[in-house]
């Protein structure tokens, strides 16, 4: 029997079209956000299985969280959030005329004063570089729930230092930053050269490769009495400033 040529032809065809629109789409990535605000870039969606989350790293590999560190509704506002289309570009109306303008015609005007947090901001920038971790280590939550990420954080600078805060990025096997948690710092406030500890818990994570600790701080003006004014009292003046 001889086969139909133009039909098996057809169906190598449309064989082809599946396989170039298989590598034509793009990929998706999904989010998770934990209880603590961490967010964890997944590749693919993921799935509620019982008591478990599952999902797949960027990179790949098979990950799981308890299903109560996850906060469902958050992780699937931010998927939508990441998925959404961007926008089409606003086309502008067309100008039915052109007006030449040089700088004769700018009037300068006098450059508003910057708002009182940009010179706090900067501050806590370069006080934060002045923020030393000295040493962390991973230990096991007592329940035995994860692990847990506890350090000491040093004063290094010549100021006394305020409104403290430590971010850690944890990074997987391939050098890929998939979580970041706030800190909890023992003492907000450290004078020069003080130290205090630190510690952050990772609920349902018992393995990662390593941590990047940012620091940020405010540098605080401590004064000491009779310094602004420049008095001082002595013992040879009575109450009225005159030698006794």
């Amino acid at each position: 029997m001889t086969p139909n040529r133009p039909a098996a032809r057809s169906q190598r065809i449309f064989a082809l079209v599946l396989v170039l629109l298989a590598f034509a789409a793009p990929a998706v990535s999904d989010v998770l956000v934990t209880q603590d605000d961490g967010r964890i870039t997944t590749q693919g969606p993921w799935r509620v299985e019982g008591a478990l989350v599952v999902f797949r790293l960027e990179d790949g590999s098979l990950g799981s969280m308890r299903l109560s560190a996850i906060d469902l509704d958050a992780s699937r506002e931010a998927t939508e959030e990441a998925t959404r289309p961007a926008p089409p570009p606003a086309v502008a109306p067309a100008r039915e005329s052109v007006t030449t303008v040089t700088d004769r015609d700018v009037r300068r005007a006098i450059p508003a004063p910057a708002e009182a947090t940009e010179p706090e901001a900067a501050a806590a920038t370069t006080a934060g570089d002045r923020l030393r971790v000295t040493e962390w280590r991973q230990e096991d939550l007592p329940d035995g729930s994860g692990t847990a990420i506890v350090g000491t954080v040093e004063n290094t600078g010549p100021d006394a230092l305020g409104r403290i805060r430590i971010q850690a990025d944890l990074y997987n096997d391939e050098g890929t930053s998939f979580a970041s948690h706030e800190v909890l710092v023992h003492h907000a406030t450290l004078m020069p050269g003080q130290k205090t500890e630190f510690r952050v818990a990772l609920p349902d994570l018992f393995a990662f490769t390593g941590v990047r600790f940012t620091t940020e701080a405010l540098p605080l003006a401590v004064s000491v009495p009779g310094e602004e004014t420049g008095e001082s009292a002595t013992d040879d003046e009575g109450p009225d400033g005159a030698p006794e």
